[in-house]
């Protein structure tokens, strides 16, 4: 038996072509070496006559025409006689002839009939000398010593020269198989070694019982052919069979490949490099004939080795005239070779072609192209019916495939487009309700794991109804995509603009670092609203109000966030603001407001609320001035609730006058006690809008005074800028009367507000207080470090003291010193504490109390955050006692 797997030509690179040469180089070597060394002196063994040469080439030349293929594959391993030549030439040939012979009759073969040349021509003659020639003969005469050839020793020396050969040759073609393909082993040959075994044990056999007829009675061996014609046809039985089962389980993977390609892409890819597999073919193509009639075909090539390319010809040349023809008929077309048809031929030789199969490719419109292999690679010498077969069942089972990834590609691109169009608004395009609020949700979630913020804003058009009743729809349509547009200009790529319906649109700001910058993009969408809109031939000057709600500041879910946006949306159409920030002070949905409300009536009446104390300090010689007192409510129930929930809470109530009275009592209380103990100190105490209003609030102010008996000219009470001009008329007539009891008047939160220099001129203030905004940026930004330098110069011209809140480091103290503020407040001295804590921070700074004074009034100590700052050391001179 000859076993050859045969190599596909995958045109390799160049090395591993270079490496299979040196491969063959070595069998020639070796294969020489031996031959000149150790057979040419060997004598012919005793046998009555000599084989000549030329009888030992024909039955080689025989026996590798006469091949049973068994193919998987690209690969394919041939079955056949050759080792009844080579067991006769040993016992009845010259060795010198057996070589001779056996190169010769192989390459006749192998030429003339197979058709091969170049490295594999030259690889299967290495073989043949080394594996059938040298070997064989030297293994054979090494075990058959001095033994008669036809004795029992003789057989087994037979066996086992043959049967070392052919392991010897499988290893040599799996090596070239490593070698030329990258594999990590030639799984195909070292498997046809266990079926080949049985086939060379039959063939041994029956050449032994050859070489014996000959020996004894050679008129009887025309018996030989009879025995080998059986044995060829049941080699080709058992193949056939092999081959079924073989192409039945490739058709299977090929099936199952393909099938699997409907979940990737390109399906059409998959199903010709399957199908060039299954055909051992070197080159698949596929042509695909357009279903409008002006489109050009498409021409999709695999091959050589794994180059793809598509193009798109006309079907003008003979090839493509030949796959009209089976677009046409609907019949396959088998192009063996070799080619007859002299312009087919011609053609073919030009795009490398050498054989062909052509099957139709179907679909429930009829043929929709064709797939063509060429170029048959293994011993087979050209593709034949059975080929042309299997191809048009692979044909069949690729329509299938191609027709199901149409239908699924549709079904992919209407559900795509099902869902698009219920996640977007169908006039502008822009994602609705349900899509943002998706999206919020998720710039939520992400924002949790970064600590950033998330923006919400909600934006509504004002007088939008006008334009519909005057213009109509159409114009309002326009509008609305309009202003889409232009929304979508101002914004990042990573923002989403949505329409929530009507004229009110959505804007989401994700992965927000600084929550002030969300102003500079309400602004933007401002100036974006101050070009006029040019709707064909009518002109419209458009306005918006914008609200807006920050996580986690205003809310912890999407559902929450938009409703607090449309509130802040509300008030700024209310206040024709442009845009605004949600405060919660204008929510009067806020369920835990509404759970707090009778809450804290009862603090106040139960005395449960406790008054902080923040120290200011000189900011030229860091000596202590005094404090400001600030309100906190530790409730049982929900913990600490921060003054900017529970005040404006009260101003809605009415529990302003009595929790500003609370304050004011308590305060002036405590800080009487500690003036008594020598600490020369200052009150300050913030003001509500509410207060001004409440023409009884100087009578309140002085029976306090009165009642505590604490000097109204240490006492300071701060208004904010905002409060004043709410009203500016009879806010100036409240603080003359409160400026008249003899206490000092502070504007709070300075350079907030729109009151002007001339106005500003005319209120009884003693005192201006930067806004904390401000001087918590001013190291870092320019713009709030010209604003504070430009309160204090206007400070010092109206002969205003100048306060500066929100100090947290040095280097704003230091600024502040060498802009020429007066006085400083901030955690940097020291953070909003009980009157106990506050006198322990008298003890650690140096302001000493008189040991037999009485102490704090209270002596609760809840303060968030835990110990308070203690920084600043004060100077000598301002301390008491």
């Amino acid at each position: 038996m000859n076993l050859r797997p045969t190599h596909g030509e995958h045109h390799s690179q160049q090395p591993a072509h270079d490496r299979v040469w040196l491969l063959t180089a070595f069998l020639f070597a070796a294969g020489f070496l031996l031959y000149f060394w150790w057979v040419r002196p060997l004598a012919p063994t005793n046998s009555p006559f000599l084989i000549p040469w030329w009888g030992i080439g024909i039955a080689f030349a025989a026996t590798d025409v006469f091949v049973v293929h068994l193919h998987a594959r690209r690969d394919a391993v041939s079955f056949s006689l050759s080792e009844i030549p080579l067991v006769v030439g040993l016992f009845l040939a010259n060795p010198v002839s057996l070589i001779i012979g056996r190169i010769v009759g192989g390459m006749a073969a192998l030429t003339i009939h197979r058709r091969q040349s170049g490295l594999k021509l030259a690889f299967n003659l290495g073989q043949f000398l080394l594996f059938e020639g040298v070997l064989p003969i030297l293994l054979f005469r090494a075990v058959l010593g001095t033994h008669n050839p036809t004795s029992l020793w003789g057989s087994g020396a037979a066996f086992c020269a043959v049967l070392s050969t052919n392991l010897l040759s499988g290893l040599a073609i799996s090596l070239a198989g490593l070698i030329n393909r990258s594999m990590p082993l030639d799984m195909l040959a070292l498997r046809a070694l266990g079926g080949g075994l049985v086939a060379a044990l039959g063939n041994i056999s029956l050449a032994i019982v050859a070489v014996l007829m000959f020996w004894h009675d050679a008129s009887s061996s025309w018996l030989l052919i009879v025995v080998a014609a059986v044995l060829y046809v049941a080699y080709r039985g058992y193949v056939s069979l092999r081959q079924t089962y073989a192409r039945l389980e490739t058709l299977y993977g090929f099936t199952r490949a393909v099938n699997w390609s409907l979940k990737k892409t390109p399906a059409l890819e998959t199903i010709l490099d399957e199908t060039r597999e299954l055909m051992q073919a070197e080159i698949a193509e596929a042509t695909v004939i357009p279903s409008s009639p002006g489109d050009l075909p498409s021409i999709t090539t695999l091959g050589p080795g794994e180059r793809l390319e598509t193009s798109y010809v006309a079907l003008t040349t003979a090839i493509e005239g030949a796959l009209s023809e089976v677009v046409r008929t609907g019949r396959g077309l088998l192009v063996p070779r070799p080619i007859r048809d002299d312009a087919l031929r011609n053609e073919m030789e030009r795009r490398g072609l050498k054989d062909a199969v052509v099957a139709p490719l179907r679909s429930e419109d009829g043929i929709i192209g064709t797939i063509m292999v060429a170029n048959r690679m293994g011993d087979v010498g050209t593709f034949g019916a059975e080929d042309l077969r299997m191809l048009e069942t692979v044909t069949n089972h690729a329509s299938v495939t191609l027709e199901n990834r149409r239908l699924v590609d549709q079904l992919r691109e209407e559900a795509a487009e099902k869902e698009h169009q219920a996640a977007h608004d169908s006039l502008t395009g822009l994602p609705n309700r349900t899509l943002f609020n998706q999206r919020v949700e998720q710039a939520i979630a992400a924002a949790h794991d970064t600590k950033a913020s998330v923006a919400v804003m909600v934006l509504d058009l004002d007088d939008f109804k006008e334009v519909n009743d005057t213009l109509g729809h159409h114009h309002g349509d326009l509008l609305l995509k309009e202003i889409a547009d232009r929304l979508c200009d101002v914004l990042r790529p990573s923002d989403t603009v949505a329409r929530l319906g009507g004229d009110e649109f959505a804007v989401l700001i994700p992965f927000l670092e600084n929550p002030k910058a969300v102003g500079n993009v309400a602004r933007r969408i401002s100036h974006a609203f101050e070009r006029n809109f040019e709707l064909g031939e009518v002109t419209l000057e458009v306005r918006s109000s914008i609200g807006i709600a920050l996580y986690p500041q205003h809310g912890e879910d999407g559902k929450t966030l938009l409703q607090r946006a449309d509130i802040a949306m509300y008030s700024s159409k209310e206040q024709r603001r442009g845009f605004e920030i949600y405060d919660a002070d204008k929510d009067q949905c806020n369920p835990r407001r509404l759970a707090l409300m009778p809450e804290l009536r009862k603090a106040i009446q139960r005395s449960e609320l406790e008054v902080y104390y923040q120290p200011q300090a000189n900011i030229g010689d860091r000596g202590f001035v005094g404090v400001e007192a600030l309100l906190r409510w530790q409730h049982p129930e929900h913990g600490f609730v921060p003054p900017d929930e529970f005040v404006p809470m009260a101003e809605h109530t009415g529990l302003i006058r009595p929790l500003t009275l609370f304050v004011l009592r308590r305060a002036m209380e405590q800080c009487l006690v500690w003036r008594q103990a020598g600490v020369d100190l200052t009150l300050a105490v913030n003001l509500s809008v509410r207060n001004l209003l409440d023409m009884a609030f100087p009578l309140d102010v002085a029976r306090l005074l009165k009642e505590t008996g604490y000097d109204a000219q240490y006492l300071t009470l701060e208004i904010t800028e905002s409060c004043i001009m709410a009203d500016p008329g009879r806010m100036l007539t409240e603080l003359k009367r409160l400026d008249a009891l003899g206490v000092k008047l502070s504007i709070d939160d300075f350079g907030t507000g729109y009151s002007s220099l001339s106005y500003l001129s005319r209120l009884p203030v003693k005192e201006v207080k930067i806004d904390r905004s401000f001087v918590m940026h001013m190291i870092d930004d320019d713009n709030d470090g010209v604003i504070v330098q430009s309160i204090i110069d206007l400070g010092r011209n109206l002969n205003l003291q100048v306060v500066a809140e929100g100090i947290e480091d040095s280097d704003t103290w230091q600024r502040l010193a060498d802009m020429g503020c007066d006085i400083a407040q901030g955690y940097y001295l020291g953070r909003p504490q009980p009157a106990s804590q506050l006198e322990r921070w008298f003890a650690e700074n140096g302001v000493f109390l008189d040991p037999l004074a009485p102490r704090a009034v209270t002596v609760a100590d809840h303060v968030p955050g835990g110990r308070p700052e203690n920084i600043i050391p004060l100077h000598p001179a301002r301390r008491a006692g």
